[in-house]
């Protein structure tokens, strides 16, 4: 989750370090807030913002919030993810990152859950995320969430990015993918077009929130 609202400084070692080197702040609108394959909007548009704040060291505290909406099933009406974690290079060509992610829910606090998500990032082309929580969405049961995606420059503006990822919530395992053509006219400005394909089990398990969609969104940054 990289769209998110800044909520503290995180850092560590001498008070040089800990003083904030970057900061940064994003807005956008989606036509469907899909996550990891399912809607979690009911088809419906979804407002989002987000930031970070990042020590010289890679550590980082960030916060993230969206509309939601799940029908009948919870009353929840937003979504907000606080995060603290580290980024950089961990080796020739790559990159990687690990953050504690706890993920709230306004309106519905029994969904509440937390997650260890670690990333390694090959040349900011191929990545490999795996998320995990010993009780996903406050159910008591374990999840492991596992993506691999690869990252296509297709001019200095437009790229296209193929992913492919299993949840494996025993025993509501499920599978998705998704394809995004990403349009970048200035430094700040970024439009997304993402077809999300997941499989027959996330469709038996969630229903028409997992059938196939295709997600328009805009983001701005500041």
């Amino acid at each position: 989750m990289s769209r998110r609202f800044a909520l503290f400084l995180f850092a560590f070692g001498t008070p040089a370090a800990a003083l904030a080197t970057d900061t940064g702040a994003t807005v956008g609108v989606t036509s469907d807030y899909v996550f990891r394959g399912i809607s979690q909007t009911r088809e419906r548009p979804a407002l989002q913002v987000g930031g970070w704040i990042e020590g010289s060291r890679g550590w980082y505290a960030s916060a993230w919030a969206s509309n939601v909406d799940y029908g009948s099933a919870s009353d929840a009406f937003a979504e907000l993810d606080a995060v603290v974690g580290w980024r950089g290079e961990v080796a020739c060509d790559w990159r990687g990152e690990i953050n504690l992610t706890r993920f709230t829910y306004p309106g519905d606090g029994a969904l509440a859950y937390t997650e260890l998500i670690a990333t390694g990032t090959w040349r900011e082309r191929g990545w490999l995320m795996i998320g995990f929580s010993n009780d996903v969405f406050a159910s008591g049961a374990r999840g492991t969430y596992v993506q691999a995606g690869w990252r296509v420059p297709l001019a200095h503006d437009l790229r296209i990015e193929l992913a492919a990822a299993q949840y494996f919530v025993s025993p509501h395992d499920y599978r998705h993918a998704q394809f995004t053509a990403a349009w970048t006219p200035r430094a700040d400005i970024e439009l997304r077009l993402t077809l999300h394909a997941p499989d027959a089990n996330a469709r038996r398990l969630f229903g028409d929130p997992a059938d196939p969609r295709l997600e328009a969104a805009i983001q701005a940054a500041f």
